[in-house]
């Protein structure tokens, strides 16, 4: 566990969470018909489950999310790796550039999620067209693997065991790209360190779930909560405001900054 992650990172890793919970619309765009299609292939099976038992049902939910936020997380750590060692060149302009990026993005992020929320009749324009493209290739590409010789191979070594099975789509479904989720890996460059990207990429991974995993409880709370406009316009704000800071640091770069590489590290 770094020190990025237990005082001074905590503003990050809030602004990740709060990514991942506020950005449910842009979710449910990129990855509902995902989760519409693996569970139309197990319907029959799940259909059984949830009469006789429905916790296993949610078990299996939990470990394709698991999956998914490993992938995340390493994703995060590979990221953060490559920018720690950037980061140790202690070449200044290089380093003030990074920091700015990464408190950019999450200055672009939380303006977006206010001005959805103000205007949510706005006209998508480009960015909705790029995203259905982007889904449209992957969806073409994943049909082509799933349905390609060594795909059946796997299925058949995995029969009978749909937790190994749940959590290897959760694995291969992390590999998914989107802007949102690459725009969190651009900010795990900037975090210091492996672990802290990997801590960085993996709250906004949590953050995702209550938007993907239909639960009551809290992340059912959550997810209601997340598509209120009050909700939205104060959680998008917040994530503006972190980047802000981490504008504010990137201009000063004070010694401490300098040691452990966030964007919002004081």
């Amino acid at each position: 566990m770094t020190a990025w992650a237990l005082s001074s990172g905590w503003p990050a890793l809030t602004g990740m969470l709060l990514l991942g919970l506020l950005g449910g619309v842009h979710c449910a765009a990129m990855c509902g018909g995902l989760v519409m299609a693996i569970e139309h292939r197990h319907a029959p099976r799940l259909i059984v489950l949830r009469r006789a038992a429905p916790w296993r049902l949610g078990l299996e939910t939990l470990v394709m999310h698991g999956g998914r936020i490993l992938t995340y997380a390493m994703l995060g750590a590979l990221a953060g790796g490559l920018g720690g060692n950037v980061w140790r060149q202690q070449w200044l302009p290089l380093q003030r550039g990074a920091l700015v990026l990464g408190a950019s993005l999450l200055c672009i992020y939380g303006t977006v999620l206010v001005m959805r929320a103000v205007r949510p009749d706005a006209a998508p324009g480009a960015a909705n067209r790029w995203r259905a493209a982007l889904v449209r290739a992957w969806m073409a590409t994943g049909a082509r693997v799933v349905q390609s010789r060594a795909a059946a191979a796997v299925r058949a070594r995995l029969a009978g065991r749909p937790l190994l099975e749940r959590f290897l789509t959760g694995l291969g479904w992390g590999l998914m790209p989107c802007g949102m989720s690459l725009g969190a890996l651009a900010i795990a460059l900037v975090a210091g360190n492996a672990a802290s990207g990997a801590l960085a990429m993996a709250a906004f991974g949590l953050g995702t779930l209550p938007n993907l995993v239909a639960m009551s409880g809290l992340a059912g709370w959550l997810r209601r909560r997340a598509r209120l406009r009050a909700w939205r316009i104060g959680g998008g704000t917040a994530i503006a405001a972190f980047g802000m800071v981490g504008l504010a640091r990137a201009a000063t770069l004070p010694a401490t900054l300098l040691e452990q590489g966030f964007c919002v590290v004081w």
